[in-house]
């Protein structure tokens, strides 16, 4: 995944004019948070769950973002933080 974030990173989007446009492509920063998210996960579930790996072929955000949305009904997006998180979080179980 690092290298792939790398990878990214090199991308230079050029226009007609052959300036750089990387800043008008927010989908980049979109997927590098992806997967920095990823990381995250993988890391955690190895540490913590014993995981010995975990495949990502069909990993889909989709999910957690829609657990996310769940979550932040309880709050409005002002008072949404990591306490509150993992106060709602505790909640579903």
């Amino acid at each position: 995944m690092d290298e792939s974030a790398a990878w990214l990173l090199s991308w230079k989007i050029l226009g007609p004019d052959d300036k750089v446009l990387n800043s008008k492509f927010k989908f980049v920063d979109g997927w590098l948070q992806d997967i920095a998210g990823v990381k995250l996960l993988v890391n955690e579930l190895c540490n913590s769950q014993g995981f010995a790996y975990l495949c990502t072929r069909r990993l889909c955000s989709d999910p957690l973002e829609n657990l996310v949305r769940i979550l932040l009904l309880n709050y409005s997006k002002r008072s949404f933080n990591a306490i509150n998180f993992v106060h709602s979080l505790l909640k579903l179980k």
